[in-house]
């Protein structure tokens, strides 16, 4: 029964995205002039430690991909300029848990990416969005596996060709079920991220 509750619940969780993606990726609204043309691809991978009430560190090996969809049309038309780019980013992930015990994390994230030149090659970016995420490791401070998770955070790019860039960074995320039941104390992870980046 308890592993029937896993696939149904991640099962939700790929429809939310599908259906939140689909939209996006869809050949008609490519062809639109109101779209969000893919700008930028990524992978990233990391490390990330989070502490828990009565039980070893949460430790996470993070894996996930970045669609980066260019908002700057979107932005001109209620007359926004910025300096680089801001991009609206679908974030899959599938995370390895390695302590309190050997489990996963699978779920989407749902940010804002702003990156701007500091000198030639080397730009900064900042991002922050909600998430959602579900995890097979049995946390004692969070009365359910499937949580929402905010995130926010910042880094470096260093394009060593012209649309290719090496990223390092930081990002803090905090995860819970906002309140759907108890205990619900949350857990915060730091996450230190390096990547590769392909702007288009």
């Amino acid at each position: 029964m308890k592993n029937n509750k896993k696939v149904i619940r991640c099962f939700i969780i790929t429809a939310v995205f599908i259906f939140t993606a689909s939209p996006v990726f869809s050949n008609d609204s490519l062809k639109s002039d109101n779209c969000f043309k893919l700008k930028e691809f990524g992978v990233f991978s990391g490390w990330g430690e989070g502490k828990l009430i009565a039980q070893d560190h949460l430790q996470v090996i993070p894996l996930f991909l970045q669609f980066g969809f260019d908002m700057k049309p979107i932005l001109s038309k209620i007359k926004i300029k910025l300096k680089g780019d801001v991009n609206f980013v679908l974030e899959p992930l599938l995370n390895t848990v390695i302590s309190p015990n050997n489990n996963v994390e699978l779920g989407c994230n749902f940010m804002v990416k702003y990156s701007f030149p500091l000198i030639n090659k080397l730009h900064l970016y900042l991002e922050a969005g909600p998430g959602l995420l579900y995890g097979t490791q049995h946390i004692n401070k969070q009365s359910t596996q499937f949580n929402f998770s905010e995130q926010a955070g910042a880094g470096l790019k260093f394009y060593f060709s012209a649309n290719k860039a090496i990223n390092f960074g930081y990002r803090f995320r905090h995860f819970s079920n906002a309140g759907i039941k108890e205990p619900n104390h949350g857990v915060n992870t730091d996450l230190f991220l390096c990547g590769l980046t392909i702007s288009y």
